[in-house]
């Protein structure tokens, strides 16, 4: 059977963050956005403020989401609490079993920034890798601080969330040796001019 990797599932992953988001735990908007920048939802996934609101008149409108009563009355202004329905559930399961997650390949940035850095001169490409190199190292750095701050908790989230940490410091350590050898070649062309 042929792959349709490049195809996306038929819900953006906004909407797949949202919906399992709500299929955990029923949220109201803006405390359903601060549950995601607590989660340091940018770190893993394409997801701003307003991209969750959409997406839950979105999801609302496809029935994955319905309105739950709020456990406690609400001191201001009613707040519409939403849960994921038994369709979301299905939903989001069939979404994430599209082979879309596990065969597709997303360039970077960096990295298109490097295959179209023969515009560049050695000096302009040595100052974009100086300052990637410093972005990198600060991220391993939070990226370090953070595990230090999961360090005491033992829960299937918390383990769930130090696995990703740790692949993203694997992945900024392979980029920090990748920049150095790409370093040392444009010193080395240089060198030779």
């Amino acid at each position: 059977m042929e792959s349709n990797a490049k195809t996306p599932p038929s819900l953006t992953p906004c909407d797949l963050v949202v919906l399992a988001t709500l299929a955990y735990r029923p949220h109201h908007g803006y405390d359903l956005w601060k549950a995601l920048e607590a989660a340091d939802v940018a770190d893993w996934a394409p997801v701003s403020r307003p991209q969750v609101y959409y997406s839950l008149k979105k999801l609302q409108g496809l029935a994955l989401i319905a309105e739950k009563p709020a456990a406690s009355p609400a001191a201001g202004p009613k707040k519409q609490v939403f849960a994921a329905t038994r369709p979301g559930r299905a939903a989001l399961r069939k979404n994430l079993a599209e082979p879309f997650w596990a065969e597709n390949r997303t360039p970077p940035p960096f990295t298109t920034w490097a295959a179209l850095s023969l515009a560049l001169s050695e000096k302009e490409k040595l100052k974009q890798v100086a300052r990637r190199r410093m972005f990198l190292e600060k991220e391993l750095a939070r990226e370090r601080a953070t595990l230090k701050e999961l360090a005491p908790y033992d829960a299937e989230t918390a383990d769930l969330a130090r696995s990703l940490i740790g692949l993203a410091i694997d992945l900024f350590r392979t980029e920090l040796a990748w920049l150095d050898r790409f370093e040392g070649e444009i010193e080395t062309r240089s060198a030779r001019s």
